[in-house]
């Protein structure tokens, strides 16, 4: 789905006469929604049971999804969007808990590579259907045909068998505090340039976001026991890397297919060949990640991918109007190595960090941290772009600020992998040290 959006943004924008950087809020909200919902969607599997929430999720996302291309006005638009975002927080959290629950301890990390290198297949075909989709359909049709997609996910899970719930509680009221915290501090983060409103929404995010985490403490049935990420080192370092990966590389798709179509000029179905690159390569290595576990230890893999996608990063800082197209296809492959090799081992870990009762906690907090990290990073790119273009689409000075535009947010995705790469190497030292084995 994201994918699919980078390639309608053109679409989007004359359809709502709204500028380019505007449609960055599209993505946004999403993001937000999602990652604010991620932990009461966690409870709810754990009361309803994994493959109860995935199902009801699947068909709860399908409308969602399907309200989007109805939507009459951009506002509409966005709200679509939230609801989206909310239902498939369902379907991410209890997915890998899923998959991990049914599968034996020495099949993981095959299991897991397998499903990775699934979703980036879909990754990977989804910008090129969205373009052909886009130039001869209209933006609408994308979004038709993932409510098909949604409602076949629905039907496919109810051939896995049931599980038992884990849990018989539920507290709408702590889970609503967890909801409207994670948002206000997120949404704080997106209009940063306007001081004192998102000064007020980040301290009424904290506010409300300290309150479910002393109300949880207390708890005698805790959805998210504190003590788990504080007391258990490699979750945590697992789940910072994940959160600092995506936080520096969700934005290549989107960047790239800015310069393409609003200064390159491209259409949007050349521009979705183009983008096949990264995720193709992606599901390629992480559907191998089971082989590679035999020669490569989880955490040196996630290290090395880490320095790729900085170094794709740091290459793309360089980008302008008459850069070659093979400077964007080498740091596409470089990128798509990167987080190939570091996705589908950090999964791994986190995964395996927990005991079973866990699973589902522990497939929230990484889907927390990477949609977290998403949003953090669309807040960014937003904000950069907000400040850096000044004059209407469509003219020369227009295309020069979004040029400038897109080779500073690079920049900041490059010092941002920095950060995971630390996670990284203080994850690798940290399970020498604790194994006392070479790595």
């Amino acid at each position: 789905m994201g994918n699919s959006l980078n390639i309608a943004v053109p679409a989007l924008s004359s359809e709502y006469a709204t500028s380019p950087e505007n449609i960055t809020w599209v993505m946004n909200v999403y993001m937000i929604a999602t990652a604010s919902f991620l932990l009461p969607a966690t409870a709810l599997a754990n009361f309803f049971g994994y493959r109860n929430l995935y199902f009801s999720g699947c068909l709860l996302a399908s409308a969602a999804t399907l309200a989007v291309p109805l939507s009459p006005t951009f506002s509409i638009l966005l709200f679509a969007r939230v609801m989206q975002g909310i239902c498939l927080s369902m379907v991410f959290c209890s997915s890998m808990a899923l998959l991990v629950d049914k599968i034996d301890k020495e099949k993981r990390a095959t299991a897991i590579g397998f499903a990775v290198g699934a979703v980036y297949a879909g990754l990977s075909l989804s910008p090129l259907i969205a373009g052909v989709i886009a130039d001869s359909l209209g933006w609408r049709s994308i979004f038709f045909v993932t409510v098909i997609g949604l409602f076949t996910a629905g039907i496919l899970v109810r051939k896995v068998l049931k599980d038992l719930p884990n849990s018989r509680h539920f507290n709408l009221p702590k889970m609503s505090l967890c909801f409207l915290g994670i948002a206000l501090i997120l949404l704080s983060f997106s209009i940063a340039s306007y001081h004192i409103p998102a000064l007020i929404l980040v301290i009424c995010g904290i506010a409300f976001l300290s309150a479910y985490l002393v109300f949880e403490s207390r708890s005698r049935h805790p959805v998210f026991p504190i003590g788990l990420v504080i007391g258990n080192k490699t979750l945590t370092l697992a789940l910072g890397a994940s959160a600092f990966n995506y936080m520096s590389n969700f934005s290549i798709s989107l960047l790239l297919a800015l310069h393409m179509q609003f200064i390159l000029g491209f259409s949007a179905s050349h521009t979705g060949v183009f983008l096949v690159i990264q995720p193709a390569i992606m599901m390629v290595l992480s559907s191998c990640a089971g082989k590679i576990a035999k020669y490569m230890n989880a955490h040196t893999s996630g290290s090395i991918g880490m320095i790729l996608i900085f170094s794709a990063l740091v290459l793309l800082h360089f980008l302008h109007p008459e850069s070659s197209l093979y400077h964007m296809i080498i740091c596409q492959i470089i990128a798509g190595i990167g987080f190939g090799l570091f996705s589908a081992p950090n999964t791994t870990i986190v995964m395996s960090s927990v005991k079973r009762e866990q699973l589902a906690l522990a497939s929230a907090l990484q889907a927390i941290t990477r949609t977290v990290g998403m949003a953090c990073c669309m807040a960014i790119l937003t904000t950069i772009l907000n400040s850096y273009i000044d004059t209407p689409h469509g003219t020369k000075l227009y295309t020069h600020e979004l040029s400038n535009a897109i080779s500073f947010s690079f920049m900041i995705s490059a010092l941002i992998a920095i950060i995971g790469c630390a996670f990284c190497f203080a994850g690798l030292i940290y399970i020498k040290k604790k194994n006392n084995v070479v790595i």
